[in-house]
């Protein structure tokens, strides 16, 4: 499966990550590691990101490189748990459910 196609200057990727229902977002709200991550972002470190996608906000990451596989996004939904997990130890992350779509960009 691809997971970026670019056409003259458009440009698709694969987004997988949690919708932030607001007790996702209170808990997340109250880690200082989350607010640290949300003030300062840094490349390459595999933090999340929080992104909004059809009037909704997520939290999680782009998929990488040119082609996804499943086996792909299986590890990257168990980086994103384990990210979670560590954002807030009282997140029950087995009960979140992940969602993979894509996100375009005209540049």
């Amino acid at each position: 499966m691809a997971n970026t196609a670019k056409t003259r200057g458009v440009q698709t990727k694969l987004f997988i990550g949690v919708a932030l229902r607001p007790d996702i977002r209170m808990l997340l709200d109250q880690s200082p590691v989350w607010k640290r991550i949300r003030a300062v972002r840094e490349e390459g470190t595999g933090d999340l990101i929080e992104l909004s996608f059809q009037s909704r906000s997520y939290v999680g990451l782009f998929a990488g490189g040119e082609h996804c596989s499943i086996a792909d996004l299986r590890s990257l939904s168990k980086h994103i748990n384990n990210k979670l997990g560590s954002y807030s130890p009282d997140l029950d992350v087995d009960k979140l459910t992940l969602e993979v779509f894509p996100q375009v960009f005209i540049s």
